[in-house]
C-alpha cells in the first residue's frame, strides 16, 4: 500500500506578499530644499535581492537625486546593480537594485534605498513618488510576491515668477514686471495676499502684481530683480532675475588669408644686366566678425585698413573701406547686428592695387596692378556704434606676411682675360621670402637650402657649360650672393640663372618661379674689362 506524500508548496509561494513603500509617505518642503524619502521593504521572507525604479515630476527638482542602498540587506557580501539614471527629455527615472553574493535570504522590514531630491529654487507644487517595476527575489533568483505603495511630495510656499517687457529694455525706457505666473500650490484659486518688487539699483521697493520702473544707467552685470510672493498663510518665497542693460559692440575676429597669385618678370629699363622680378605677390582677402556684446540691436560702420612695409623698404598703407561700401564681396555700410552674443561678418576681397616699386639698389621693380606685395603688413578693424559702451574692443590689429618662394637674380660679374681666354665670373643673390606659398597669419619662420644654377651657352657653336653655386641655407628673408666663375673663349653667350631649394640641403625639388636670360660678350684676348 503506497501512501502518499503530502503536498509541500516551495516557499517563496507558500509566503505572505511583502509590501515595498515610500517612506515617509507625504514630505512636505519648500523650493531650494533638500528632503530625502527611503524606499521600504514590509514583511519580507527570505529576501536575497531587489530591483526597482522611481519617477516624479522631474520639473520640481533637480535631476537625478542622490542614491544611496539601504540596510534591509546588509552592508556586506552584496552585489549592486549599476545605478541607472534615464535622462530623457520626456520621461526620466532613477533605476537601483542590489544581490546577495552568498546563499541566504533575509526577513523582517527595512529600507531598500536612499532618495534625496532637492526642490529647484523658482519651483513649488506638488508630485507622486511613483515606484514601479518592482521586483524582489530569493536566494535562486525566483521573483517573491509583492505589493508597492507610492508616495508624494509638495511645497507650501508660493511659487513665484514674473515677467520683463521688453526684454532687453535700454536706459531710460520704462519697464513693466509682471508677476502673474505666481501662485499658492497649495491653494490655487486663492489670490496671493502680497507681491513686493526691489528693482535691484537702490530705489524703494514697490507692491503689486504688476509694476513699472525706468533705469538710468547701464549695468553689464545686470540689475538683481527680486519678487517676494506672500500666500494668505503668511507663508513667503521669492526668486531674483538679472536684468542686463548693456550696450556694446566688440570686434570678435580679423581674419586675413592669403592666395599667391601667378608671379611675372618685369625688366623696366630693358637693359642687360639688370633684371625685375615679381616674386609672390598675394591676393588678399579679409573676415572681420563684430560680436554684440549688449542687449539692443546694434547699428555700426566698420573702415578696414591695411598697412606695412614691403620687403625692398617701401611703406604702403591701403584703406579697403574708405568708400563706406563694400565692393561686393561683403555687406554694406552701416550693418546692423542682433543683441546678447550675435555677429555679423565682413568679406573684402582686396585686389587690383596699383604698385611699382623704387628702391635705392635699382635691381627689383614690380608690375603694376598686382595685389599685396611680398612684405609685412598690418591689418587694423575699426568700427563706429553710437552707443558703445566700451571702445576699448572697437579696434582690432593682426599681422601678417605675403611670401613667395625662395628666389634670386644674377648678373655677369668680373670679366678678366687673359691672352687667349678669358675667366668670367658670375654673380648672383637668392633671397628666401619663405619655403611655402604666399601665406597670412602669421609668416612662417622656416629655412630652406637653395643654389643657383647658372647655364652658358655660346651662340655660335651651342656650346653649353652648366655651372652650380655652393649651397647656402637661407632664413626666412634672409639674402645670400653666390659666384660661379668658368674660363671661355672670346665670342658671344647668354647666360640664364634659376634658384632651387628644399630642406634637407639634399634634394632640391622646388625651383623659383622664373628664370632670367641676359647676354654677354668675351672679347678677343688684347681687351681687358671690368664689368658688363
Amino acid at each position: 500500500m503506497m501512501i502518499a506524500s503530502p503536498l509541500v508548496m516551495p516557499r517563496s509561494f507558500a509566503q505572505p506578499p511583502a509590501t515595498v513603500v515610500v517612506n515617509p509617505p507625504t514630505t512636505i518642503t519648500n523650493p531650494a530644499q533638500d528632503f530625502t524619502i527611503e524606499v521600504d521593504v514590509l514583511g519580507g521572507t527570505n529576501v536575497a535581492g531587489f530591483d526597482l525604479k522611481i519617477t516624479w515630476n522631474v520639473a520640481l527638482t533637480d535631476f537625478p537625486p542622490t542614491t544611496s542602498l539601504g540596510e534591509f540587506l546588509g552592508s556586506t557580501g552584496i552585489s549592486t546593480s549599476p545605478l541607472f539614471e534615464n535622462d530623457n527629455f520626456l520621461f526620466k527615472y532613477v533605476q537601483v537594485g542590489a544581490f546577495l553574493t552568498a546563499p541566504g535570504g533575509v526577513d523582517g522590514d527595512g529600507a531598500l534605498a536612499y532618495f534625496t531630491f532637492h526642490v529647484k529654487a523658482t519651483q513649488s507644487g506638488s508630485s507622486v513618488l511613483h515606484i514601479y517595476d518592482v521586483k524582489l527575489f530569493d536566494q535562486d533568483g525566483n521573483l517573491l510576491p509583492l505589493t508597492t505603495q507610492d508616495g508624494s511630495f509638495g511645497t507650501t510656499a508660493p511659487y513665484v515668477d514674473f515677467t520683463i517687457t521688453p526684454s532687453n529694455p535700454d536706459v531710460g525706457q520704462l519697464v513693466t514686471f509682471d508677476g502673474s505666473p505666481s501662485y499658492d500650490p497649495a491653494n490655487p484659486s486663492t489670490p496671493l495676499a502680497d507681491y513686493m518688487w526691489d528693482f535691484g539699483d537702490g530705489s524703494p521697493v514697490v507692491h503689486g502684481k504688476v509694476v513699472t520702473h525706468t533705469y538710468s544707467a547701464y549695468n553689464i552685470n545686470g540689475y538683481p530683480v527680486t519678487l517676494t510672493a506672500t500666500n494668505a498663510n503668511g507663508e513667503s518665497w521669492h526668486v531674483t532675475k538679472a536684468l542686463v542693460i548693456w550696450r556694446d559692440l566688440q570686434i570678435a575676429v580679423v581674419w586675413p588669408t592669403i592666395t599667391e597669385t601667378d608671379t611675372t618678370d618685369y625688366d623696366a629699363y630693358q637693359t642687360t644686366n639688370d633684371y625685375y622680378e615679381t616674386p609672390g605677390y598675394g591676393l588678399l582677402s579679409v573676415i572681420v566678425v563684430v560680436q554684440n556684446l549688449g542687449t539692443k540691436t546694434e547699428t555700426y560702420s566698420l573702415d578696414v585698413v591695411v598697412s606695412g612695409k614691403d620687403y625692398f623698404g617701401k611703406t604702403h598703407t591701403w584703406d579697403i573701406t574708405s568708400t563706406g561700401a563694400d565692393t561686393g564681396w561683403g555687406q554694406p555700410y552701416p550693418a546692423t547686428v542682433s543683441p546678447n552674443g550675435g555677429s555679423g561678418y565682413a568679406n573684402w576681397f582686396f585686389f587690383d592695387i596699383s604698385y611699382n616699386a623704387s628702391t635705392s639698389m635699382g635691381l627689383f621693380g614690380f608690375n603694376t596692378n598686382k595685389p599685396v606685395p611680398p612684405g609685412q603688413y598690418t591689418i587694423t578693424a575699426t568700427l563706429t556704434d553710437a552707443y558703445d559702451q566700451d571702445p576699448t574692443n572697437n579696434v582690432k590689429s593682426v599681422p601678417f606676411g605675403v611670401h613667395g618662394s625662395v628666389e634670386g637674380f644674377a648678373m655677369q660679374g668680373f670679366n678678366w682675360h687673359g691672352w687667349s681666354s678669358g675667366t668670367t665670373t658670375f654673380w648672383g643673390m637668392m633671397m628666401n621670402l619663405d619655403n611655402t606659398t604666399a601665406i597670412a597669419l602669421p609668416p612662417t619662420q622656416q629655412g630652406e637650402y637653395a643654389y643657383m644654377e647658372f647655364t652658358i651657352v655660346n651662340l655660335a657653336t651651342g656650346a653649353t657649360t652648366v655651372l652650380d653655386s655652393p649651397v647656402s641655407y637661407l632664413n626666412y628673408w634672409q639674402w645670400a650672393f653666390v659666384s660661379v666663375s668658368t674660363t671661355l673663349a672670346a665670342g658671344k653667350y647668354t647666360c640664364s640663372y634659376i634658384v632651387y631649394f628644399g630642406t634637407d640641403g639634399v634634394n632640391f625639388p622646388y625651383f623659383g618661379q622664373y628664370s632670367r636670360t641676359f647676354k654677354f660678350t668675351v672679347f678677343a684676348p688684347t681687351h681687358h674689362h671690368g664689368w658688363h
